[in-house]
């Protein structure tokens, strides 16, 4: 909330007299056509279709809704002991720090470590952090628990946001919500 559009900088820049123009950036380098596809479905029907990934297929991600607390919980459990037993760095992305929490107590003592500001990335392995660090980072693997509506709701912030979190992962995806899935 509170940043400005690109219609807003063309109207600064033009009272200046100066022009200026919008380079959309349509090429996926970091995520499999998979995940491309996954994050793309986010964006504008006109930007959408111009939008391609230059990797090679991967596996196809993981979208799950969960009907109950407990199969949440058995799932979340089951994704991230399996992201453990892969290769690469897994993030469990959590929306917010109260997320981050709650994945934290449901994990109890098998939690991977958390992630802060200013603390270096692991080399390997799972780990938690909330999405406000997580801009301009790729993971091999990511996980987002909270994938659900009251998390992500219908409008153009929690778009972003979510964009944002799925377009970290660049081999494995794993998107989970307690009850219903995000409109998104």
């Amino acid at each position: 909330p509170g940043t400005v559009s690109f219609g807003k900088i063309h109207e600064l820049f033009g009272e200046d007299g100066r022009q200026t123009r919008e380079l959309p950036l349509l090429t996926s380098y970091r995520s499999s056509p998979e995940i491309t596809n996954i994050f793309t479905g986010l964006l504008p029907r006109e930007k959408r279709i111009f939008t391609a990934s230059v990797q090679r297929p991967g596996t196809a991600p993981v979208v799950m809704a969960c009907e109950s607390g407990d199969e949440y919980r058995r799932r979340m459990r089951l994704l991230v002991n399996a992201a453990a037993a892969d290769e690469g760095l897994t993030a469990v992305i959590c929306a917010n720090r109260a997320s981050l929490e709650k994945v934290r107590q449901i994990l109890g003592d098998k939690a991977p470590r958390v992630i802060g500001r200013n603390q270096a990335l692991p080399h390997g392995g799972v780990f938690l952090i909330t999405l406000d660090l997580v801009k301009g980072l790729e993971f091999d693997g990511v996980i987002l628990p909270d994938a659900d509506r009251g998390t992500y709701p219908e409008d153009i912030m929690a778009r972003h946001r979510l964009y944002t979190a799925v377009s970290r992962a660049t081999k494995r995806l794993s998107i989970l919500a307690d009850g219903e899935l995000t409109g998104l």
